[in-house]
């Protein structure tokens, strides 16, 4: 089903390789969920290699065993005796081509002592299926078996025709040989992998030629949280801020803004005697011989405050800019359960015991850096990160937690004793809100 890779093939045009069902819904034996993309493999043959055909779905149910979870991939098998669907609409060739080499994300092609029967389109369906699937773009994986075979069982006519097609395609890739079963077992299971991370490389890649006006080195900031003097049961917070991009706009970019967002916070709004404030620190530079200006914060609508950091020229197509910034938030969200729960009642979450910091990915991304400091007198409990587009993706955290992308540890900060909880992560997934979340004591613990 597929071509431009034979075993060892690295011979590869990966354009449509990508061509994954994203995040479906997966159970294990155990009963676990997790989400997984999904790549289907079409095994591709004449009918005298039937043994082989059932090593290399066994292959592959091993590689799901082994891999899918913790790659977030799954593969399917695809063959025409198990998969393909009766139907009198068109010759059978011509339906094996449109049912599982044009679907295929992946193709293993195996064969024996026979090249099979001539179609209308090339010297067998075999042939067929990884011509098309070569067109395509997709990888193929050739294997040639060299079992011995018995006198009485050969065709003279279709060995001719398999060492004619073996020559042709020598010219074209790589191919594999295999003598037995184990060794064919092995074998698949290393050109699956290869096809996962060549996906994975050609996802990193498109990654960072999304329709965007710029792209992240870094995107870094972290929170420093503290009792707040303007109530008992208040938290204030301190941010530090790093962002180092590239502009990719052609009329290039004229502002950063710095954006802050209290929508929980129902009691204490942002006004001109109760606004963050940040300031520019002198590290900050770009590329060019422009100016960086900051101006004085304003409110948005609801509960958002804004501050602008304007550059003058604009940040022109190629100039990176270094942004770094500090400022205080004062009286920031809740800090018991009581003012937490009617001020999210009505939230995008819904009603809720934890509160947290959060930020969405609207650019691409090299490296994420976000964390939090709680000092121990807070008394909350540190939650952990949670992601999601909207709403809470349980799955997604869970794999950023066992990807080792989050560590929390006990550690003092000017001299406060407290816990420290980090999201540091390579290219977080656009569109996506990250959040650093915790859960506040009730009003008469903090009491």
């Amino acid at each position: 089903m597929t071509v431009d890779f034979v075993h060892f093939v690295h011979f590869v045009h990966f354009v449509h390789f990508v061509h994954f069902v994203h995040f479906v819904p997966i159970r294990t034996v155990g009963g676990s969920v997790f989400d997984a993309n999904v790549l289907r493999v079409m095994i591709a043959s004449p009918s005298d290699v039937r043994s082989a055909r059932d090593m290399v779905e066994l292959a592959i149910a091993a590689w799901n065993v082994k891999h899918a979870e913790s790659r977030g991939v799954v593969l399917l098998p695809w063959r025409w005796e198990t998969s393909a669907v009766p139907d009198l609409a068109a010759p059978a060739q011509a339906l094996l081509n449109t049912q599982g080499v044009d679907q295929a994300d992946i193709v293993v092609a195996l064969l024996g002592s026979k090249l099979g029967s001539p179609t209308q389109n090339a010297a067998s369906g075999t042939v067929e299926e990884i011509e098309r699937a070569r067109a395509r773009g997709i990888p193929v994986h050739l294997y040639f078996s060299t079992e011995s075979v018995p006198i009485a069982q050969i065709d003279v006519d279709q060995v001719l025709g398999l060492q004619q097609f073996k020559k042709a395609v020598s010219d074209l890739g790589l191919y594999a040989e295999f003598q037995d079963l184990g060794q064919l077992a092995s074998d698949i299971d290393r050109a699956l992998t290869h096809d996962v991370e060549q996906a994975e490389k050609r996802k990193v890649d498109s990654y960072f030629h999304v329709d965007s006006d710029r792209v992240y080195d870094l995107y870094e900031s972290r929170w420093t949280l503290s009792k707040s003097g303007t109530s008992p049961h208040a938290i204030s917070g301190h941010q530090e801020c790093h962002r180092r991009f590239t502009s990719r706009s052609g009329e290039g970019i004229e502002r950063f803004e710095i954006t802050l967002a209290r929508d929980s916070d129902k009691q204490i709004g942002f006004s001109r005697e109760n606004a963050p404030m940040f300031r520019l620190l002198d590290d900050s530079s770009r590329s060019d011989a422009g100016i960086l200006r900051l101006k004085p914060p304003y409110k948005t609508q609801g509960g958002t405050f804004a501050q602008v950091i304007s550059f003058e020229p604009p940040l022109d197509d190629g100039a990176s800019v270094h942004l770094h910034y500090s400022g205080e938030v004062p009286h920031f969200k809740f800090a018991t359960l009581e003012q937490l729960e009617p001020a999210t009642r009505n939230s995008q979450l819904g009603l809720r015991d934890w509160d947290s910091v959060a930020v969405k990915v609207s650019f691409p991304i090299s490296r994420f850096v976000y964390s939090v400091f709680f000092p121990d007198d807070l008394g909350v409990d540190v939650l952990g990160v949670r992601a999601g587009r909207g709403s809470i993706d349980v799955a997604e955290s869970a794999r950023i937690r066992r990807a080792g992308y989050v560590s929390q540890h006990q550690t003092t900060r000017d001299g406060v004793s407290g816990i420290e909880l980090t999201l540091d992560m390579p290219r977080p997934q656009l569109k996506w809100t990250y959040r650093i979340c915790w859960r506040p004591p009730s009003e008469t613990v903090a009491d």
